[in-house]
């Protein structure tokens, strides 16, 4: 093996010599190298167009960044944005020919062959091209084979190497090059490309960089582990002196310059980016819109591709998160209970006919120190909690949608056991074991008296009842898999299956936006490299049941709040303006629920133990200072939603719930309007319905259309939605996309 090597580097050394020996300069040494068998014979495959992996961000609904998230630590600088004291020291340090060589420096790689062959110690010896060349291969390099491969120092990688590079430079100009060099190099301490490094050691800007720190990141790129500046500030600062003497040799400063700048120490100013949901200001939130991504496949076919869009993709990931609401409700939470409370609460806030999360808070701070009350558990999306009693709408309408009658009378005992249902020894039970009486369904709902609920839907159906949480948005309620509602469940009005608050409170969003129900939406818009718009999940609006029933149930959970019967249980919910609720506790207090709406946000509160709420249930409670023996909805989770609902609509007009009278959102077909001129696709679709948004980032360059024209649809044209729903356009390059379009 190593006879072999001895004479492939022969070889290697050989075609060198022929280059180095041709009567032209680098371009006609090319073309010798290129005439020979061996150079004829290397398959060079390098993603020169390669994206190379860069920051994402997640910006709230005001377009302020929250969370940062990257495999690689890399802010791109152009070359007009590199100052000239740092091109003038890495030319000077690292390839002080390459504005003079084709590619290859022609006596530098013989050298360094020459050694790797006779067994000294491996040499890199590459142009700044050839360096280029082996970062871009292992930055576009998606397993550890590639990756490896490209930082191999073998004859024959070097051979590719340096054919790479002669291709590259008959490809880019030498700025072109040297600016890709750049943004591709380990600066260490995490930074990737010069945009990072120059933050991450200056907190500054790669323009603004004096000689002093140009010269130290210049001379780090030779050995980022050895010339760290912030563990090894000896060796950089030794190592800069070496760059600014060779800046001397080549001519860029004079002597006194350099001197000068050698009595200065290395004058850091590091800074530690932020990455991850951990560092966020927002990481329930954070952690909730990647899992979203990651899980989703409309963000990408595969995990694998969905997992490097999050990390490599370079994405500025807007979410509807609110500020303002997020901020209300994580102080509700946390004046409610403290992190080591062995409680714990979750709130989902859904914005009504858009699916738009505008919040997800806990009382817990995140982390995974037990010990300090952190926790890495997402309690306002995991479908874990049994609801209680903000079921009980859900049962309700099903009844109303069947006929039912909400005023119709019926006597609820203190116990009820159903003919034909399951239900527990002695029947089902109201709170406390109280008498029920002679009730309407509206006084039942106010009260939550269980019995009348048990026997309502044992006039309705529990599958039917099912189903209709499936339709109004609580989607972990099945009839199929590890823990279906069978049809003799009667406990399922009782809210006895387990969901999320994100989906009580998306229940609660369909009944405000007068039966429309959206998807929860975590992204409202995704753009890679401040260019191109990917594609997102929709929220897939459909009216979920009719306005006329939405209007019902909305009058009778309006007055549960700020009715008359003085039994009612949502009284702890009034904010001063129209808002339905309803609260929950599930059976022997395993969880304490509000939730509710206005026609502007639904808020659903979750309260219980994270180790089991059956094993651990919510007795002997303290929450807002004060102790409770037993914990139920209109306590302590009344009063956290009224204290977010209340401050989160501070400064919001008071708007009314729809009426019964809504049109109901007809089914239609988004025509094809691809190709067509702006103002045409305008007249198209709102002629079949739809209001119109144009995306505010236009298609990549490689689209043919002139400015001006759609290029790309969303929902896709064949697509069946309901009349109302918006449509976003995509324009061709060069469009303009502030337009104002008259609805």
């Amino acid at each position: 093996m190593a006879a072999l090597g001895f004479i492939l580097g022969t070889v290697a050394i050989g075609v060198i010599a022929g280059l180095m020996l041709a009567p032209a300069a680098m371009a006609a040494g090319a073309g010798a190298v290129r005439t020979t068998d061996l150079w004829r014979s290397l398959q060079v495959d390098v993603p020169f167009d390669a994206a190379l992996p860069l920051r994402s961000v997640m910006v709230d609904r005001n377009g302020e960044v929250f969370a940062t998230l990257y495999a690689e630590d890399r802010i791109p600088a152009t070359r007009e944005q590199l100052s000239p004291a740092f091109v003038n020291a890495l030319v000077a340090t690292e390839d002080r020919r390459f504005f003079l060589h084709g590619g290859v420096d022609l006596m530098g790689t013989g050298r360094a062959l020459l050694n790797n062959v006779v067994g000294g110690e491996r040499q890199g010896a590459s142009t700044i091209t050839q360096q280029w060349i082996k970062n871009l291969t292992q930055a576009a390099a998606d397993t550890k084979e590639k990756r490896d491969a490209a930082d191999d120092v073998s004859i024959a990688r070097k051979l590719i190497e340096a054919r790479a590079a002669v291709k590259a430079e008959e490809r880019f100009t030498k700025d072109e090059i040297l600016t890709r060099y750049v943004n591709t190099a380990f600066y260490g301490n995490g930074a990737y490309g010069i945009g990072a490094a120059a933050a991450r050691y200056y907190s500054t800007t790669p323009d603004k960089l004096t000689l002093n720190q140009a010269a130290m990141l210049a001379g780090v790129l030779n050995a980022p582990g050895i010339f760290d500046p912030i563990g090894n500030p000896e060796e950089a600062l030794s190592r800069r002196d070496v760059v600014l003497d060779r800046m001397v040799e080549e001519g860029y400063i004079d002597r006194v310059l350099a001197d000068k700048t050698k009595a200065l120490p290395l004058e850091l100013a590091p800074q530690v980016p932020p990455n991850g949901c951990a560092l966020s200001r927002y990481p329930v939130y954070c952690q909730w819109v990647k899992q979203t991504i990651a899980e989703d496949p409309s963000f990408g076919p595969t995990a694998q591709a969905r997992a490097e869009l999050i990390y490599r993709g370079g994405l500025r990931i807007q979410t509807p998160l609110d500020p303002t609401v997020q901020q209300a409700a994580e102080a509700a939470a946390t004046a409610a209970l403290e992190a080591t409370n062995r409680v714990a609460a979750g709130i989902a806030v859904v914005q009504p006919g858009t699916g738009e999360v505008l919040a997800l808070a806990t009382n817990r701070p995140w982390g995974s120190d037990a010990a300090a009350g952190q926790t890495e558990v997402l309690y306002p999306v995991l479908p874990n909690f049994q609801p209680g009693s903000t079921f009980k709408p859900i049962t309700l309408a099903t009844a109303v949608e069947g006929g039912f009658d909400p005023k119709t009378p019926w006597y609820a005992p203190d116990r009820y056991s159903p003919a034909n249902l399951n239900y527990p020894e002695g029947g089902f039970a109201n709170a406390d074991d109280g008498p029920g009486g002679l009730l309407t369904a509206e006084q039942a709902t106010w009260r939550s008296v269980n019995t009348y609920y048990v026997w309502l839907i044992e006039q309705t159906g529990v599958l039917k009842t099912a189903a209709m949480a499936n339709r109004l948005g609580m989607t972990s309620i099945s009839t199929t898999g590890p823990e279906p509602v069978g049809e003799r469940d009667a406990s399922l009005t009782l809210g006895d299956f387990n969901t999320s608050p994100l989906q009580v409170a998306t229940v609660y969003a369909t009944f405000a936006a007068g039966g429309v129900h959206c998807d929860p939406i975590a992204v409202t818009s995704m753009v890679r490299d401040g260019t191109e718009a990917l594609p997102i999940a929709s929220a897939d609006c459909t009216q979920a049941i009719d306005p006329r029933l939405a209007a019902t149930i909305n009058t009778i959970l309006q007055q549960n709040i700020d009715g008359a019967d003085p039994l009612r249980t949502a009284r702890g919910g009034s904010i001063g303006r129209p808002a339905i609720g309803k609260t929950g506790t599930a059976g022997d207090f395993a969880a304490a629920w509000f939730a509710g709406a206005t026609p502007q946000m639904a808020t659903a509160v979750w309260m219980g133990d994270p180790a089991g709420g059956v094993a651990n249930p919510l007795v002997d409670v303290v929450a807002f200072g004060e102790p409770f023996k037993e914990m139920y909805g209109g306590q302590a989770p009344a009063r956290i939603w009224q204290l977010t609902m209340a401050k989160a609509h501070e400064g919001r007009p008071v708007a009314q719930f729809p009426p019964a009278n809504k049109p109901s959102l007809p089914v239609v077909t988004v025509p094809n309007v691809v190709g067509m001129p702006l103002d045409a696709a305008f007249g198209a679709l709102t002629d079949a319905g739809f209001t119109v948004e144009v995306a505010p980032i236009t298609a990549v360059a490689a689209q043919e259309l002139p400015p001006g024209y759609v290029v790309a649809v969303d929902p896709a044209p064949g697509t069946e939605r309901e009349s109302g729903t918006p449509v976003t356009l995509t324009l061709s390059p060069g469009s303009r996309t502030d337009v104002q379009l008259r609805q």
